[in-house]
C-alpha cells in the first residue's frame, strides 16, 4: 500500500515489470488492485492529497492513509506476497532468470 500511496505513477510500470518478469499469479492480483485503483481513483486521491498535508497533524495524515487503503481492498493480497519467504524466492529466481537471459542489453562492467 505505501508504494501505491507514495509513487502512484508506477503502478502500471510495475505491472508491466511483473508481466515481463512471467510471475503470473501475482500479475494477476495486480490488476485486480489496478482495477479498484481505476474505480476509487478519487476517493484515493483525495485521501493521499490530505496525507500530503504538512500542516495537519500526523494522525489525520495517517487516518487518510488508512481511508486510501480501504480504496484497495486487494492490496492486502499483494503485501502478503512480499512475506512469504517462498514468493520471495520464487521471485528472486524469475529476477535472476531474467538478467541473465538479457544481461546483452546491460553496460558491461568493466
Amino acid at each position: 500500500m505505501v508504494e501505491f500511496f507514495n509513487k502512484p505513477q508506477h503502478a502500471i510500470s510495475a505491472l508491466e515489470v511483473w508481466e515481463e518478469l512471467r510471475v503470473e499469479r501475482l500479475v494477476k492480483d495486480y490488476q485486480l488492485v489496478l482495477s479498484e485503483l481505476l474505480e476509487n481513483k478519487q476517493g484515493f486521491k483525495s485521501s493521499r492529497e490530505i496525507f500530503d498535508d504538512e500542516s495537519l497533524s500526523w494522525e489525520s495524515r495517517y487516518e487518510a492513509f488508512e481511508e486510501g487503503e480501504k480504496e484497495l481492498p486487494s492490496i492486502e493480497k499483494i503485501e502478503n506476497y512480499f512475506y512469504d519467504v517462498e514468493f520471495k524466492k520464487y521471485l528472486f529466481q524469475k529476477m535472476a532468470a531474467y538478467i541473465e537471459k538479457n544481461m546483452h542489453q546491460y553496460a558491461k562492467i568493466k
